[in-house]
């Protein structure tokens, strides 16, 4: 095979990795779920984890150089339905204010 041909299989495998990503995603996710547990045990990054604040910036920031979002026109209908989705599903008032202030419908319309 000549260096001019090797590109072929590379591609043809990266092809085929989305194809598995695409076609059957819960088998590549517990693939690679196994992965990340053989190498952090569950155990281990639970107790890690637990108790910490997460804090994300605002990635806005980040790219103030790209264009302006072109927003989705069902913007408002993903908000009601966000909203009464949380409503049913969280409890706690503090929770519920935190859920609405994410703004999942706008990450959606984007």
């Amino acid at each position: 095979m000549t260096s001019s041909y090797f590109w072929l299989p590379c591609v043809f495998a990266v092809l085929w990795m989305v194809w598995l990503m695409l076609s059957r995603p819960n088998i590549f996710f517990r693939k690679f779920r196994l992965i990340i547990e053989i190498l952090i045990p569950l155990e281990d990054l639970k107790s890690t984890l637990r108790g910490q604040i997460m804090r994300i910036p605002d990635l806005t920031k980040l790219y103030t150089h790209w264009p302006a979002p072109r927003l989705s026109s069902h913007l408002n209908e993903l908000r009601l339905i966000h909203d009464k989705k949380v409503q049913e599903w969280f409890p706690d008032e503090n929770v519920r204010r935190k859920m609405i202030g994410i703004d999942v419908p706008l990450f959606a319309a984007m």
